[in-house]
């Protein structure tokens, strides 16, 4: 398909010069930006879902075949692209588009990338996935597995430990949470988070499964402790363990 014409009837050309943009519209590359936040959450082969204002009410999806290993200084995003067929030709270049991606995480917030295991990808080209070792049909090189690329993640055996991300209060590099030690008692305890995901945070250290945190009322919480002289999100010279409990009477 012709999407541009440089060429006028009786002008002269040279050897090079651009006379017309053709390309094939079956298959396009969709581009999403990243938050540098949430990379760790993208790993190759993974299937995205999207949609586009211009065609409401349709979903579309593709794998991720390129992620760009820099950050983009201004926006603090990193380029992802999906290869999508668009057989249809309902995708026209240019639309602006919104996707949403489910991954599988490790305890550490890392996503698993099994899609690709035991497949052949080219390292020029990752969107060139083979089930059998061989060249690549764009530039001829020889493809490697997709572990030795680092495309595949592998769980680490356990799963994460997850906490609604309404029950963290963050200020600078500290998090703390209220965990209820009974009926009428909470302690502030500051723990290490890691990747965001969804609604929720991955859990570092600080937390142990089974304990209750508070998810709502805990700034009141907080602003009490203030009140009573006791440490606090906003008293980062306060060490907040075990050895100096938090402790909030109702």
């Amino acid at each position: 398909m012709v999407i541009a014409k440089s060429a006028v009837e009786g002008n002269y050309v040279k050897t090079g010069s651009k006379l017309f943009d053709v390309v094939g519209l079956d298959k396009v590359w969709v581009k999403l930006d990243v938050y540098e936040t949430e990379v760790a959450m993208i790993q190759y082969g993974q299937n995205v879902t999207f949609t586009t204002a211009a065609l409401p009410g349709h979903e579309f999806s593709g794998a991720v075949a390129f992620i760009d290993p820099i950050v983009d200084e201004k926006t603090r995003t990193v380029r992802v692209r999906l290869n999508v067929d668009n057989a249809s030709g309902m995708l026209k270049p240019g639309m602006f588009t919104n996707g949403t991606l489910k991954a599988n995480i490790d305890s550490h917030g890392q996503a698993l990338g099994m899609d690709l295991t035991g497949k052949w990808v080219c390292p020029m080209h990752p969107e060139e996935v083979h089930e059998q070792q061989g060249v690549c049909s764009i530039c001829g090189m020889k493809l490697e597995s997709a572990e030795s690329l680092g495309f595949v993640h592998h769980d680490n055996g356990s799963n994460p430990l997850l906490i609604p991300a309404s029950a963290v209060l963050k200020t600078g590099q500290r998090a703390i949470v209220y965990v209820q030690k009974d009926d009428e008692t909470f302690e502030g305890r500051e723990i290490v988070l890691g990747h965001r995901a969804g609604d929720y945070y991955v859990v570092r250290s600080g937390l142990q499964e089974g304990e209750r945190v508070v998810v709502r009322g805990n700034f009141k919480i907080d602003s009490a402790m203030q009140i009573a002289a006791k440490p606090s999100m906003m008293n980062p010279d306060a060490k907040m363990d075990d050895k100096k409990p938090m402790l909030h009477q109702h």
